[in-house]
Parts: structure tokens; sequence; C-alpha cells
């Protein structure tokens, strides 16, 4: 008897992050070089502002963090951002003159779809696009 069972495929980029700003730079310039790596460069300058705000959030507010890319298709990808945090990601009120405050606006327009779920103690923040 034959069964056919699709997969998920593996992550393509785990990496583990520290709580620092410098952390959101490491984060884009990795998945940049894993999307060109597996052929997908057409979606680096999305998944990298995507990520960076994700990540930005995740050093702002926790103390553990990881981000992972999962390769869904050549033209899909799913990307999360665990941190050790359980409070939801919620929306800022940002004044024009705002520095900052802007990031989930940012993923929500860019990403087709995105959401969070707790996990682990702490949640996971993701995007597809």
């Amino acid at each position: 008897m034959t069964t056919n069972i699709e997969l998920a495929e593996r992550p393509r980029c785990v990496l583990a992050l520290r709580p620092a700003p410098t952390e959101v730079g490491v984060a884009r310039r990795v998945l940049r070089a894993a999307l060109r790596e597996r052929e997908q460069p057409h979606l680096a300058d999305d998944a990298c502002l995507i990520a960076g705000e994700l990540v930005t959030n995740a050093v702002e507010h926790a103390g553990r963090i990881a981000l992972v890319a999962h390769r869904t298709s050549k033209h899909r990808l799913t990307l999360e951002v665990w941190d050790d945090n359980p409070v939801p990601p919620a929306f800022e009120e940002a004044s024009p003159d705002s520095l900052g405050g802007r990031g989930l606006l940012i993923v929500g327009t860019l990403a087709s779809a995105w959401g969070w779920r707790p996990a682990y103690g702490g949640k996971v923040v993701w995007a597809a696009l």
C-alpha cells in the first residue's frame, strides 16, 4: 500500500539572536544570504524589512530571540520570530514626528498575512510573503 504524504520542508534559516540592537542587522544579512542561496532573492527586500521590524520588536521586549524562515514554495516564504516574552504584539499610535511605532503597520502592508501565537512561555510573531 502506498500513501502520499506531503512533508513540510525543513526551515531554511534558523538564527538565535541576542537582545541587542546590532542583531537586527545580523538577522537581515543572514536572511538575505539564505534567500540568495535558496534561489529566492526576489523575496529578500520585503523579507528583510519584515524580519528587521519583527526582530526589532523582540530586541526591545524580550531576552531570548530566534528567527526562523520557512520556504513554503519557490515564491513563498514564512518568517517567524520566536521570543520569551508572552505579551502579544500591539499596534502603537505613531505621530508624524515619531521615530518608531510603525513596525507592525509595515509588516501588515508587506506580508500577505501575519499573526502571532503563544509558544513555550513566550510567543511567535509570523509573517507570510
